[in-house]
């Protein structure tokens, strides 16, 4: 299952997820486009003891699925008991694919 996302600048192709489901998956999925970038982020559940599940979210991405060889790591903020995780990717190429994982 691949998540196509256009816009005049970039097009980003989310890879399936090769991690079990669990309370822990990104869940709640969301884009921003910013000049020559992206930012994406999600939420999580946090852990049972209400710690940040996700401390470093990182995003791999790259020009094709098998070959995300950059990476960028943002930042969580927390909200009751769901953690919130912002990671942008910036200094993207226009009229590029560009496939993400989120880690």
């Amino acid at each position: 299952l691949y998540l196509y996302v256009t816009c005049v600048l970039i097009k980003l192709v989310a890879t399936q997820s090769v991690c079990k489901e669990s309370s822990r998956s990104p869940q709640q999925i969301r884009l921003a486009y910013r000049q020559n970038g992206v930012t994406i982020s999600w939420t999580t559940s946090g852990m049972p003891n209400g710690a940040n599940d996700s401390p470093y979210p990182t995003v791999f991405f790259g020009l094709a699925p098998l070959e995300m060889l950059n990476q960028s790591i943002g930042s969580s903020t927390t909200y009751g008991t769901h953690w919130f995780h912002n990671v942008p990717l910036v200094n993207l190429q226009p009229s590029t694919t560009y496939y993400y994982m989120i880690a």
